[in-house]
């Protein structure tokens, strides 16, 4: 009785410690819920990682090969979700397809401000209204306005921005490349133009491309955060993940002890304040992803800090601390992570297996209890976990053989 009992515990305890779970904010659709692997493999030398092509899931997958961890993707920014972009939404695209967007809309208000100065158009001008459709946002009129004002000066570099600016933003990336291309001939150190030109590249889905010119812009402009954001997010997309975790350090270097809600000291290059905490995110799934769990558990407490109702990042913060046993740690994690989000199904689940742990360690029937309440919990949830469901079983076969002398016989949850 006891051995088989020990061999089950012995089973979820493996499985506790290899869990990971992920979602990613970011493969051209995002793949749909991945079945949990029944049983998971040792985890390979950290030296030696598994290579992912795609950019890490928006959804929530149960289960996740066990090395190197790999985290509970961030949910769309509210600076992504209430930008002015026709395209499809944020919850649909992969992040490679959704550049810094409010990093580009303080671009167009940077810019007609900086034109406004220069020019000096009166009130009333064609320039003037030109500008005035753009700012507030109504780009059909504004390009029209702009190709009224290039016919009588094609190569005026601010009327080929300007019109380029209004394109994108009407979702016309292909007819806004040429015009971005013709300023970048007449002005290569157009910080404006080489930004819209690496967005437009991204849009339109030419992703080494878009790295490339986001490299460029950032030979010129070495302080521009949005850049260096565009720049980690594409090559996490395209699992160059060396590269990225390097791309994400130098995001979020100058971020540390940065309020999200205040921007950074050179406002004109700065970050939008709401993704502040998602370049950190994005550098702890990264680390995680390369099995640099200190890096990952420093990123996803500056998470918190910054967002501590963030239920994704509070299970990261379980997910590690579970793998590298400490287990009280990880508990309270992820029970803050419930506590935001009761539903959260990976947090459930890693929550029961280190229970699961305290349980084999322990004898404590409080422990097998707790696991069989969050296996219940997760499996109202979504029933097809096997792995969880067998956990569950185990637990309650053992409970069933279990002398009535020795311990109270477990009771499944109603």
């Amino acid at each position: 009785m006891k051995g088989s009992l020990l061999a089950a515990l012995a089973l979820g305890a493996t499985l506790a410690l290899m869990l990971l779970i992920s979602l990613t904010r970011p493969a051209v659709k995002p793949p749909p819920q991945s079945p949990e692997p029944a049983s998971p493999p040792p985890a390979p030398p950290p030296a030696v990682p598994s290579v992912r092509s795609t950019p890490p899931p928006r959804i929530l997958p149960d289960f996740l090969p066990p090395s190197p961890p790999r985290a509970v993707s961030h949910r769309p920014t509210p600076a992504r979700q209430t930008a002015p972009q026709p395209a499809a939404s944020p919850s649909t695209r992969p992040a490679a397809d959704i550049p810094d967007e409010a990093n580009l809309i303080e671009r167009i208000e940077d810019w007609l401000d900086n034109w406004r100065d220069q020019v000096n158009s009166p009130p009333g001008s064609p320039r003037e209204t030109a500008a005035e459709h753009l700012a507030r946002g109504e780009f059909e009129k504004a390009a029209r306005a702009f190709d009224r004002l290039l016919l009588d000066d094609p190569n005026d570099p601010d009327l080929l921005m300007g019109a380029a600016i209004a394109l994108s933003r009407l979702n016309r990336h292909e007819d806004a490349l040429p015009l971005l291309l013709a300023v970048l001939e007449r002005d290569p150190r157009h910080i404006a133009a080489r930004y819209s030109h690496a967005i437009t590249l991204t849009r339109l889905d030419h992703r080494e491309e878009a790295i490339a010119a986001f490299t460029q812009l950032l030979e010129v402009s070495p302080d521009h955060q949005g850049a260096r954001f565009n720049l980690a997010i594409l090559l996490q997309s395209l699992g160059r993940r060396q590269e990225a975790l390097t791309a994400w350090r130098n995001v979020t270097a100058p971020l540390s002890g940065q309020q999200a809600s205040r921007p950074a000291t050179n406002p004109s290059f700065a970050l939008a304040p709401a993704l502040i905490p998602e370049a950190w995110f994005h550098h702890g799934e990264v680390a995680m992803d390369m099995y640099q769990l200190q890096e990952a558990e420093r990123c996803f407490i500056e998470v918190t800090r910054l967002t501590p109702a963030d239920a994704r990042a509070w299970c990261n913060l379980g997910i590690i601390r579970a793998t590298l046993a400490r287990w009280d740690e990880a508990i309270a994690a992820l029970e803050e992570a419930l506590r935001h989000e009761p539903s959260l199904a990976p947090a459930l689940n890693q929550l029961a297996y280190v229970h699961a742990v305290k349980y084999r360690d322990t004898g404590h029937p409080t422990d097998a209890q707790k696991v069989l309440d969050l296996c219940a919990r997760s499996l109202a949830i979504r029933s097809d976990q096997p792995n969880i469901r067998s956990l569950r079983n185990a637990l309650l076969d053992a409970g069933r053989e279990a002398e009535p002398a020795e311990e109270e016989p477990l009771s499944a949850p109603k």
